[in-house]
């Protein structure tokens, strides 16, 4: 169930005005009630009295309550909507600002409940429209907020803008704001100054620097890491100047050096084209000496094939005289042979003599019988005197013809035996002269190669040559750059800090001693 007082705020305001009269309209008509019991003669008027006063108060309580009730329920509605946009705008507008975002604004559309009432619900109004006026200027204090950051903002904006064009000398408007902000804008203008002063010196300085000198310096007095950009400038110029001073020097003892260097490469290169001249006189003898190797060669090569033709030929000959001695032998051994068989036939012709002898005798001894046998004893005798004649003529001849015979078997053993030594020192100068075909072919292989030595050696010179001009070239444009240095340098005003070096000694490279070639042609 609920409750009475649960019921009653449930209820409307008149009826709730109603309900809080009704109990003392009750206590009055009771009052009256009582009254006229007491007096009867005025019980009719008093409860029409009694009722009268109870209607017009019941109605009175109704009427009142309606009407406290509207006003009430605007004030309400006010204070609703004051609430639901303006203040919520306000609250909404609010974090948005303090996020960043400043697009929100409020407009102020509660309107103010101007009431005329004179009683407390018309004092509630005039809260309620103090209240209602106190948010509208609170809205237009938050909108003028809000324009004055805007503006600050815009001014900071067009800052960065500027600082982004690199037109550093732009400054914002503080006279445009007030309090605070226009001290915000200031102190971003002194704080651009304080940033843009040391550079704008940096600048000067090098813009003087760009100018060629370099005994600028940044003057003036700042702190923090002003100092120390202004400290690491001044060293840079310092290190600078120094630099092309040392520069300045080392161009002078490059071009120095370059000259020397020219000069060398120019003498190298003669001695080099002297050396080239002649490489190409021994490479021109060593190919008439190979030229000539190979016709030795060649040459030798034929004496040894004729000296082996000769050795043939020279064996053939020892063979002949070989046989020739043989067949002077056996002539030797015939002619003994026939002088032997002459010696029989003059012994024959001996004996036969004697038997013509001994027949003559007998012829005569027998007388005229015999004489015909002695006749023939005659003739048989002259034969053998002719014979025995023949026969020693033969022996003598063929005693010459042995005698002849033994000195050309003689002869013939000594022929053989020079051609025996002509054919060992035929065979002597044959391998000698296959030694001096081998030994010529070695020599020409040898040539041959001291001519391929030579002809690389050539190359390489020629390439020495042209690298000795190149360099030669590059040691005359080094010396020209060596110039352009010095008058690069020479443009540059320089500090008093520059540290050359002493006794205008050259570097290590350039003080080496220049080596001259030693190549003399034959």
């Amino acid at each position: 169930m609920i409750s009475p007082v649960a019921w009653l705020d449930s209820r409307p305001l008149p009826s709730k005005l109603v309900i809080a009269v009704l109990p003392a309209l009750v206590l009055s008509v009771g009052g009256a009630i009582a009254a006229a019991r007491k007096a009867p003669e005025i019980a009719a008027p008093l409860a029409a009295t009694a009722l009268a006063v109870f209607v017009v108060g019941v109605g009175t309580a109704w009427w009142t309550g309606r009407r406290l009730a509207r006003d009430l329920g605007e004030v309400c509605d006010r204070l609703a909507r004051l609430d639901r946009v303006c203040i919520t705008g306000l609250e909404t507008s609010l974090v948005a600002m303090g996020a960043g975002d400043l697009t929100h604004g409020v407009t102020p559309t509660t309107r103010l409940l101007e009431s005329t009432r004179g009683d407390e619900v018309g004092d509630l109004a005039r809260v309620v429209d103090g209240v209602i006026g106190r948010a509208q200027r609170t809205l237009g204090a938050y909108d003028a907020t809000r324009a004055t950051i805007q503006a600050v903002l815009a001014e900071v904006r067009g800052l960065q803008v500027e600082a982004e064009a690199g037109r550093l000398s732009t400054r914002a408007d503080a006279a445009r704001h007030r309090g605070t902000y226009a001290a915000l804008i200031a102190g971003m203008n002194a704080t651009l100054d304080a940033v843009t002063g040391p550079m704008q010196a940096t600048a000067s300085v090098l813009a003087r620097v760009a100018d060629h000198d370099l005994s600028a310096r940044v003057e003036g007095e700042f702190a923090g890491e002003h100092a120390v950009i202004q400290g690491a400038v001044n060293r840079a110029l310092a290190t600078l100047s120094d630099s092309l001073q040392l520069a300045g020097t080392a161009g002078e003892r490059v071009a120095g050096a370059s000259e020397q260097i020219a000069a060398g490469s120019g003498a190298l290169s003669e001695d080099i084209a002297r050396q080239a001249a002649g490489l190409e006189e021994v490479s021109a003898s060593l190919q008439q000496l190979s030229a000539g190797a190979a016709a030795n060669a060649s040459q030798a090569d034929g004496a040894r094939q004729l000296a082996e033709d000769t050795r043939a030929r020279t064996a053939e000959g020892v063979a002949q005289m070989e046989r020739l001695r043989e067949t002077v032998g056996q002539i030797k051994q015939h002619s003994d042979d026939t002088g032997r068989i002459v010696r029989t036939i003059d012994e024959i012709a001996f004996q036969t003599n004697l038997l013509a002898l001994n027949a003559a005798v007998e012829a005569a001894r027998a007388g005229d019988a015999g004489r015909g046998f002695a006749v023939v004893a005659e003739e048989v005798r002259a034969l053998a005197l002719r014979s025995a004649e023949a026969a020693r003529q033969t022996h003598a001849l063929l005693e010459a013809s042995a005698q002849r015979a033994g000195q050309g078997v003689t002869l013939a053993g000594d022929v053989r035996a020079r051609l025996d030594a002509i054919d060992r020192a035929v065979s002597g100068v044959a391998q000698t002269l296959a030694d001096l075909a081998s030994a010529s072919g070695a020599q020409h292989d040898g040539v041959a190669q001291i001519d391929a030595a030579v002809a690389a050696l050539n190359e390489l010179t020629q390439r020495s040559a042209a690298t000795t001009e190149e360099s030669a070239a590059a040691a005359r444009a080094l010396a020209g750059e060596a110039a352009q240095l010095q008058t690069s340098v020479a443009s540059f005003t320089l500090g008093a800090s520059g540290a050359p070096r002493p006794d205008g000694q050259l570097p290590v490279a350039f003080r080496r001693e220049r080596r001259r070639s030693v190549f003399t042609p034959n």
